[in-house]
């Protein structure tokens, strides 16, 4: 089959496709637009949606600490994943004998993220596994004692559970990618010229490795951007991740507040989308370099 005949082939499945997954996207996107715009100058004199959703904290406004919140934890999120999976795929593409472990790695990889959720709230909360363990070690004199690793301030059981689940795919990732760019044997040049370990694996395989991989770390921060499960179970009720507040305000009795989490979903998607035009765009000019 020719190229051509293969586009005027795939050029149709294209389109079904575009209409499965672009059309209800814009279609939800733009009825959430209409439930936001409609109060826009507000009832009885009260302020609109938009006004409100961006209304200083000490009135009530809540999108730029909940954005702020979200945005920071999967940046740290992915800064804590990166920072084990890149040791962890080095150990495991030049080091022969931990090849054996490698298949544990898929084991988080079968735990949905709700059930990695619960395991933790079992493991890290005040009357939980460790806090027992403590206790009985006489390391702890009770639950007050135990230092507060869910629902905390510093949001230590969402990151815990996300660095779990998503490091042994980044480090799967990273050793397959090295396998494609021949470390081993950029190893030995840099080796015969000298260089140390420590500066091949900090100048030459974190380097590459980060750029080649960079389009699937953007796709996972969005990801991450957009988890619901792990910080509605093991996060605090303010400040919320975006997800959990466009669901509670939907969700709620008062009608009023409805309009603010379509406000809210309209934002959430437009920051997505632009993320990954700039993404793309970004991916397609390397391309073309190459």
């Amino acid at each position: 089959m020719s190229l051509t005949s293969s586009k005027r082939f795939s050029a149709p499945f294209l389109w079904v496709y575009a209409l499965l997954t672009v059309v209800p996207l814009l279609a939800g996107w733009g009825y959430s637009l209409h439930c936001s715009l409609r109060p826009l100058q507000g009832i009885s004199g009260q302020p609109g949606t938009w006004q409100r959703l961006f209304a200083p904290p000490s009135e009530g406004g809540e999108a730029w600490q909940t954005l702020s919140y979200t945005f920071g934890l999967s940046a740290i999120s992915i800064g804590m994943i990166l920072l084990f999976a890149l040791p962890l795929s080095y150990a495991f593409v030049f080091n022969q004998r931990n090849k054996g472990l490698q298949g544990w790695l898929f084991l988080p990889l079968t735990m949905p993220p709700v059930v990695a959720a619960f395991a933790f709230l079992a493991l890290l909360s005040p009357s939980g596994f460790l806090s027992r363990v403590a206790y009985a070690l006489g390391l702890s004199a009770g639950i007050d004692q135990f230092p507060r690793l869910v629902n905390d301030a510093l949001s230590t059981g969402i990151i815990l559970t996300q660095v779990f689940l998503l490091t042994p795919f980044f480090t799967l990732a990273f050793i397959n990618q090295a396998q494609q760019e021949n470390m081993p044997a950029l190893r030995r040049a840099a080796d015969a010229l000298g260089s140390r370990r420590a500066q091949f694996a900090r100048r030459i395989y974190a380097p590459l490795l980060l750029r080649r991989s960079l389009p699937l770390l953007l796709l996972y921060a969005v990801y991450l951007f957009g988890t619901y499960e792990i910080p509605l179970l093991l996060g605090r009720s303010s400040p919320r991740v975006v997800t959990v507040y466009i669901t509670e305000q939907m969700q709620r009795f008062d009608l009023s507040n409805i309009p603010l989490g379509h406000a809210m979903a309209v934002l959430y998607t437009a920051l997505v989308a632009v993320l990954l035009v700039f993404l793309l765009s970004r991916r397609a000019g390397q391309i073309r370099e190459t």
